[in-house]
């Protein structure tokens, strides 16, 4: 049964999308360490430039992202 639970093992791997723009693979998660919550995933090689971090990595927020088909897709990005 489906209760919305994700493992972030499903997660690593996929391809996020925004507007139909191929973003870059989910490589990593951040976690609060506060509260143990994941706040964060986070884009390996993003391809879009403007998006990404001095490191090449651009993260997004847990709460605009959906999955969709084997697609993470992403309503809006952090840096």
């Amino acid at each position: 049964m489906n209760d919305g639970r994700i493992f972030i093992t499903e997660i690593i791997g996929k391809m996020a999308v925004r507007d139909g723009q191929l973003l870059g693979r989910i490589d990593d998660a951040v976690i609060d360490t506060s509260t143990g919550i994941v706040k964060y995933l986070v884009l390996e090689t993003a391809q879009a430039s403007e998006i990404t971090d001095d490191t090449g990595r651009a993260v997004i927020p847990l709460d605009s992202m959906r999955m969709d088909q084997g697609y993470v897709i992403v309503s809006r990005l952090a840096i």
